[in-house]
């Protein structure tokens, strides 16, 4: 949940300190690498609710990646 909140405050700074294309590139393929794991690792292990975590580590790490790019 802490990932969530801060997401639109580091976007903003992204944005601040122009790096808007790599960001949105990198964001952009790490949170749509979210549907073909989801896919693969419901097809493997065919547990319903594995596909949410997947999402929420896809995003937590989409999060640490905007903070690597701020720094």
């Amino acid at each position: 949940m802490f990932a969530v909140c801060c997401s639109s405050v580091l976007t903003m700074l992204v944005h601040a300190i122009g790096r808007m294309k790599e960001f949105s590139f990198y964001r952009g393929t790490i949170i749509l690498l979210t549907l073909p794991i989801s896919y693969l690792v419901l097809r493997f292990y065919a547990i319903p609710y594995l596909p949410i975590i997947i999402n929420a580590i896809m995003d937590i790490m989409a999060s640490f990646y905007t903070i690597l790019l701020v720094r």
